[in-house]
């Protein structure tokens, strides 16, 4: 991840230079917790619109996935995350904020989007297209 878009330590957007440090610890520790929220979240969504015992069995194993740390930091599930397009964001937003704590989610999405339409037009321009 050290290496999105191929951006150095700073990143020019809209007239500003934002510094673009590797992510730290801290960081990774913040992803692991956005992954959980995000289960939990995805769960308590399905509440009133399914069975009650299946809206538990699902809280249940989302607790149960948790408890055995298969989203912490190295798991299969959080590398998935990670290469995932809102974790990408989501981790891109985390490095922003490391060095500039004034940064928003919306901003960093922001940046996220102009550089990742960038790079597709990059790799248009460089890959030809068949007739």
């Amino acid at each position: 991840m050290s290496d999105t878009f191929g951006l150095g330590d700073v990143i020019p957007f809209e007239g500003q230079q934002y510094p673009f440090p590797p992510a730290d610890l801290k960081s990774y520790g913040k992803f692991a917790r956005w992954l959980k929220a995000l289960a939990f979240s995805d769960v308590e969504e399905m509440r009133g619109t399914v069975p009650d015992v299946i809206y538990k069995e699902r809280l249940n194993a989302v607790a149960e996935t948790i408890a055995a740390r298969r989203l912490d930091y190295g798991s299969e599930a959080y590398e998935a995350a990670l290469s995932s397009r809102p974790g990408s964001q989501y981790l891109f937003y985390l490095r922003l904020a490391q060095a500039r704590p004034t940064v928003t989610q919306e901003l960093a999405t922001r940046i996220w989007e102009s550089e990742y339409a960038r790079c597709l037009q990059e790799r248009e321009a460089a890959v030809p297209v068949p007739n």
